[in-house]
């Protein structure tokens, strides 16, 4: 803004004193004329008192139509001036370094003087010439010097109070930021329940504070988790282990009979087997969570999956009278084959398990030009809404459902994370006394 200012305030004084130039020019223009002997300017014009004093702030130089001069004003003294003519009687103004240091603004024009009555009746041919006029400068270039200089202290003056104001309107503005940062740090994993208060908070940064409000929730929910989680491994230790201890330890000092001996060495075996199951559960559950883990997606005929998982639990369906009803289903996707089959399984066996006996098993599916879903259902009279957001919970137990201690409580959190790696989403509902399952996965 500094700079177009300067540029017109210039454009504007050099403008004016082009005006004072042409007001000059053009009255002298009637002082020139072709006589018998040649272009002359007559003295009232060549002899006017500014042309007289000699380095005077007015010149003057009179030239014939092909540059050579013809007549200069006594001020001009030595000094060469340049002509530089435009087209016929139109004014060029120009800048002008004189040898003896004068600075002028001049202008020349190209005109056609009069002739004088004898060379008329001489039929004298018409020739051109050129005048170029110039006055001394000096006071516009102080004029814009001082303009120039005031501009610049005063660019440089609001230039430091705008950083002034800047440092100041920032730091101002960040105060909030930099609160807002020492109370996100006081926070660990010893005081997940504060929060960010926005009370105090810009409107700009509400947003984040409730995105990391947010993000507090999770992280509590998921500390919360593991806590559940470790203190219910935990628990699946504790009891075949101390089994184990109490067999050992009657062993050492009861006698037994062979019978006694080998019942015990049973006893053994089952708490045994039953830490070898919770491990492998648990290195499943390790492996489902691994992100990295590398897939091997083929296509999948769902009939003949849902048809091979249950085949593999028939035997346990038929001692609790289970039975399955399998709509029919044509859909087939694109998945990894061994991992949809422990999905797949988990979701029958926990049907199997938790069903009251006698029941039956529906699993039936559905498909979008997007998706394609499995529903599994089956009677779950114990369960209620309460008990949805915890299904998927590692080691999560209904008292009234799972309380026979054979099962660990893995099956639907595994589920739920290897459907996580296949890019499915697996959802849980309560209908009529039944829990439904259903998978919506990708189509490819």
């Amino acid at each position: 803004m500094g700079l177009t200012l300067f540029w017109l305030q210039r454009s504007a004084l050099t403008k004016e004193l082009d005006t004072t130039v042409t007001a000059t020019i053009f009255p002298l223009l009637e002082f020139t004329e072709y006589k018998t002997n040649g272009l002359k300017m007559e003295s009232e014009g060549a002899k006017l008192a500014q042309f007289e004093v000699s380095g005077g702030s007015d010149v003057f130089v009179l030239g014939d139509g092909e540059g050579s001069e013809v007549q200069r004003s006594r001020s001009l003294g030595e000094a060469r001036l340049e002509a530089h003519p435009g087209a016929l009687d139109t004014p060029v103004f120009f800048d002008a370094k004189l040898d003896d240091g004068r600075s002028l603004r001049c202008a020349s024009i190209r005109y056609t003087p009069a002739k004088s009555k004898r060379v008329r009746e001489q039929n004298g041919a018409t020739l051109d010439a050129i005048l170029t006029i110039g006055r001394d400068r000096s006071a516009l270039d102080r004029t814009i010097a001082l303009l120039r200089l005031t501009l610049a202290g005063g660019i440089t003056a609001a230039l430091a109070a705008f950083v002034f104001l800047i440092r100041w309107s920032v730091r101002g503005g960040l105060t909030p930021l930099n609160e807002l940062g020492v109370s996100v740090a006081s926070i660990d994993a010893t005081n997940l329940t504060r929060r960010i208060s926005d009370a105090r908070l810009p409107a700009e940064l509400r947003p984040v504070a409730d995105r990391v409000n947010e993000l507090l929730s999770r992280l509590e929910a998921s500390f919360a988790r593991e806590r559940r989680f470790s203190a219910s491994a935990a628990h699946e230790l504790r009891t075949p282990l101390a089994e184990l201890r109490t067999l050992a330890e009657l062993n050492l000092t009861t006698p037994s009979s062979a019978e006694e001996s080998e019942e015990s060495w049973r006893d053994v075996l089952a708490s045994t087997l039953r830490m070898e199951s919770l491990s492998a559960s648990l290195l499943a559950l390790a492996a489902a969570t691994n992100q990295t883990i590398t897939l091997k997606p083929q296509p999948i005929v769902l009939c003949d999956a849902l048809l091979n998982a249950w085949a593999s639990r028939r035997e346990r369906a038929a001692e609790r009278k289970i039975a399955l009803d399998l709509a029919p289903i044509a859909q087939s996707i694109h998945a990894d084959s061994a991992l949809l089959d422990i999905v797949i399984g988990n979701l029958l066996g926990n049907a199997i398990e938790h069903s009251p006996g006698g029941s039956t098993v529906h699993v039936s599916a559905t498909d979008d030009a997007n998706s394609v879903t499995i529903h599994f259902r089956n009677p779950s009279p114990a369960l209620t809404d309460e008990d949805l957001p915890r299904m998927f919970e590692r080691f999560w137990k209904k008292d009234a459902a799972r309380a026979d201690g054979k099962h660990h409580g893995i099956g639907l959190s595994l589920a739920s994370e290897i459907c996580a790696l296949l890019r499915a989403t697996i959802t849980a509902r309560l209908h009529e006394g039944s829990i439904e399952f259903s998978i919506k996965f990708p189509r490819s």
